[in-house]
């Protein structure tokens, strides 16, 4: 009986083993795979992370030293910001162009969006309603539409 036992052991040793010698090229082949993705990823992270940080440090640098050399008011740049007003020059401008682009380049582009979109709409119409009309439409509206 315990021979048995020992025979039925042995026989399912070898069968457990044999399937996982059969699927140890697939096993070690997924596992590379995953190994591979994994260390690409985790490497470009690092790279990331680490480009970062050393620029960082070199515009910490940067700042620092500009400071500390004092360059605009050795080229007299901070005087001149001073005198001539610049931060509410640049709002008055800011506004300004604000102004223009609501009142004189968004209507017309509004405009001829809206003609575009009607000249479409009709030639959807009659492609609909005269079938054999699709290509006598779609030249005119492609130079339309390129500006031409």
């Amino acid at each position: 009986m315990v021979e048995r036992l020992v025979l039925v052991c042995r026989w399912m040793n070898q069968a457990v083993t044999r399937s996982l010698v059969a699927s140890l090229p697939r096993v070690v082949a997924i596992w590379l795979i995953l190994a591979m993705i994994m260390g690409s990823m985790g490497g470009a992270v690092i790279l990331s992370y680490k480009v970062g940080m050393e620029t960082k440090d070199a515009i910490v640098i940067m700042k620092t030293h500009v400071q500390s050399n004092n360059y605009a008011e050795k080229i007299g740049l901070s005087q001149w910001i001073e005198e001539n007003n610049v931060s509410q020059q640049i709002d008055t401008y800011w506004v300004q162009a604000y102004d223009t682009l609501m009142q004189q380049v968004l209507p017309s582009v509004a405009v001829s969006l809206l003609i575009l979109g009607f000249g479409i709409s009709v030639g959807i119409l009659l492609c609909q309603v005269f079938p054999g009309i699709q290509f006598l439409l779609l030249v005119p509206m492609i130079i339309a539409v390129s500006g031409d």
